[in-house]
């Protein structure tokens, strides 16, 4: 998928280019937003290194829309992705940064937000919900579990991630792949998490994820094997 990219990109005649996962879509507005806002942003001497927006998550259930962060720094990528998975960019500075890592087993667009970032600065938010998240569906998205971790491992090497940001980052990485190691999450781990926080939005995080803990593991203790 990132070596199609790469291909794409190197051919595209755009100034400006933009993507899609095959799950989801775009509403008929977000070429326009993008193309708008950058507008804007130039004429007051701002050239974001991307730009990116809300967006829509769609379940059986029904759908809902998900705000994203004001802007995105590289140190809050430390934390988790708050881009997302698409974006708006300049062609040329995606070539500048090297385009998506092929050896990347997942987070090709996670990876290819830091070099952006770093490189080019703060990422900014349109603020329009043009972007549709379609998890509505029974197949699974590109990523596999598996694939999740291994990338993990690559990034936080790629990137030298500090150590307190690594902590918080494998966290995140426990609640991405469904939490499946709450049982070997100890209190102990909690205290120490929470002694790592910087944040309100840190805080709230590992607090949810201290209150989720409780609650599995009280299900647990709950359990009654079928006779």
């Amino acid at each position: 998928m990132a070596a199609r990219c790469g291909i794409a990109i190197r051919n595209a005649n755009g100034e400006y280019l933009t993507g899609l996962d095959d799950d989801d879509y775009f509403l008929s507005n977000r070429l326009e937003s993008f193309v708008e806002y950058i507008f804007k942003k130039k004429k007051q001497g701002i050239v974001p290194s991307l730009i990116y927006s809300n967006y829509i998550l769609k379940r059986m259930s029904g759908e809902k829309k998900i705000k994203r962060k004001k802007y995105v720094s590289l140190n809050d990528l430390y934390f988790r992705n708050y881009v997302g998975n698409q974006a708006f960019f300049l062609k040329e500075r995606a070539v500048a940064v090297g385009l998506f890592d092929i050896q990347m087993p997942a987070w090709q667009d996670y990876d290819f937000w830091i070099r952006l970032i770093n490189k080019y600065g703060v990422a900014l938010n349109t603020f329009d919900f043009t972007y549709v998240t379609d998890i509505s569906h029974d197949h699974e998205r590109i990523s596999s579990v598996g694939k999740i971790e291994n990338a993990y491992s690559v990034f936080v090497k790629k990137h030298f991630i500090p150590s307190e940001r690594h902590k918080i980052f494998k966290l995140y990485l426990n609640v991405l792949v469904y939490c499946r190691d709450f049982q070997k999450f100890s209190l102990i781990d909690f205290y120490r998490y929470l002694k790592l926080v910087r944040n309100t939005e840190e805080l709230i995080f590992v607090l949810k994820i201290g209150l989720k803990y409780f609650l599995k593991k009280m299900s647990f203790l709950n359990y009654k094997p079928v006779a």
